[in-house]
């Protein structure tokens, strides 16, 4: 009742309201179409999500986590395993030069 008391005052008709109206129903069709857009975009993001967290956590395998763990595990033994080789290679060579 107060809109059309407002119409009447500002002698504006129906069909000045029809612009704004088609503007409105513009402005919610791109909006529902940018929600549906969202929404697919959204689903893609958390497939990814999902695959990442199955790489990095495995899904009944290793994952890259166990697996690096184990890389550096080894690494470590090979280094110490190296180094050990290396202290007893100079332990012979110096008894072997205290010996003569």
């Amino acid at each position: 009742m107060i809109a059309a008391q407002n119409l009447e005052k500002k002698n504006v008709t129906p069909d000045d309201l029809k612009p704004l109206e088609q503007a409105i129903n513009d402005l919610t069709h791109k909006l529902d179409t940018h929600i549906r857009v969202t929404e697919v975009h959204q689903g893609h993001v958390i497939e990814l999500v999902q695959s990442h967290e199955a790489t990095l956590n495995g899904n009944g395998d290793p994952g890259l986590r166990v697996r690096v763990d184990r890389i550096e595990t080894s690494a470590n033994v090979i280094s110490r395993i190296s180094w050990t080789g290396l202290v007893v290679a100079l332990a012979a060579i110096a008894s072997f030069f205290v010996n003569k």
